[in-house]
């Protein structure tokens, strides 16, 4: 008999990070950081027992991570946020923004002819799986649970700031939604500069591959800059960030509308600072 070592352990180490973050989010975001944590550890035991598990039976990517979708978006808004207008207008919104964001990330993988079958982890899932998983589906799926943290945060921010402004009781709904859709332009700016930035920073490891010596040229001959960025790596890359950009825009109108007319026939008794104290 004998021994090798395969990896260190390092589920202590992980679970004191996480520990010391728990207790400084719930610290700061109070109950309802409890409860988001509560919510995202849902919504990641919903990825790793429900949709790693199907994609590995064969099932379709893309239907499984719309599945998946609603439930990870209906338990981060409703565990986090309670059973309100916001919450229903937040979640409703946000599935239909996923519904033009998939329509979109198919337009933009068919336009950008992406196969899915570039890099290391896709040669090794094909030769782990064979044909049992279909990597553009794969990536249309990683794309989709990609944005939904984002969706998540839009979508109630903008639900919120309808609330409050019907709780003013000094617009008509016309100027709330005006008002509403110029906050969300701001807010959405914002998220967009942070998701982009967010993807870029994952990704650089994978620029330093396509611009190497080795990728860019040998000898005389230089790749142009063109050809580099044509490089499906990079294309991945660019693509996942603009879908993952397009689905956090059009939340906005979505969202703004839907809460604007619920709002109107369902007008808030009180604003948030009146609803601290109360359950909702």
């Amino acid at each position: 008999e004998g021994y090798y070592v395969q990896e260190i352990d390092r589920v202590i180490p992980l679970l004191i990070l996480f520990g010391v973050f728990a207790l400084l989010y719930v610290l700061v975001a109070g109950v309802r950081g409890a409860r988001s944590l509560i919510a995202l550890l849902i919504a990641l035991l919903s990825i790793w027992f429900i949709l790693l598990p199907a994609l590995i039976a064969g099932y379709s990517p893309v239907l499984v991570g719309v599945g998946i979708s609603v439930i990870v978006l209906g338990v981060a808004i409703f565990i986090t946020h309670g059973f309100s207008i916001v919450s229903v207008a937040s979640y409703v919104g946000s599935l239909l923004a996923i519904v033009f964001t998939i329509i979109f990330a198919y337009s933009a993988i068919a336009l950008a002819s992406i196969s899915g079958l570039v890099g290391d982890s896709a040669g090794t899932i094909a030769s782990l799986y064979g044909d049992t998983i279909n990597l553009q589906g794969l990536l249309l799926a990683s794309m989709l649970i990609g944005v939904l943290g984002v969706l998540d945060d839009v979508a109630v921010m903008q639900a919120a700031v309808v609330r409050e402004l019907f709780a003013e009781k000094l617009y008509t709904k016309t100027q709330i939604l005006k008002r509403a859709l110029i906050l969300g332009q701001e807010h959405a700016a914002a998220l967009v500069n942070t998701l982009v930035l967010a993807y870029t920073a994952v990704s650089l490891p994978l620029f330093l591959i396509i611009l190497s010596p080795a990728m860019a040229g040998m000898g005389d001959y230089v790749v142009p800059f063109s050809m580099q960025i044509s490089n499906e790596l990079f294309a991945v890359e660019f693509i996942r960030s603009i879908v993952g950009s397009f689905g956090l825009v059009i939340t906005v109108p979505i969202v703004t509308v839907l809460a604007t007319f619920m709002y109107a026939k369902y007008p808030p008794k009180e604003s948030a600072k009146d609803h601290m104290g109360h359950k909702h």
